[in-house]
């Protein structure tokens, strides 16, 4: 099921237009094998 894996690294903020392209350039077939990790994370401001 897993035989190759890939890594895709991008710039930040460009990640939505990169899962845009591949959605048109892959193969539907092998892009549903496909996942793609997101995160949120807070900033903390320090206050003075």
């Amino acid at each position: 099921m897993f035989e190759n894996w890939y890594a895709v690294q991008v710039r930040s903020g460009k990640e939505d237009e990169v899962v845009r392209a591949c959605d048109i350039l892959i193969d539907q077939g092998v892009y549903q094998e496909c996942f793609i990790p997101r995160c949120k994370r807070m900033k903390k401001f320090r206050r003075e």
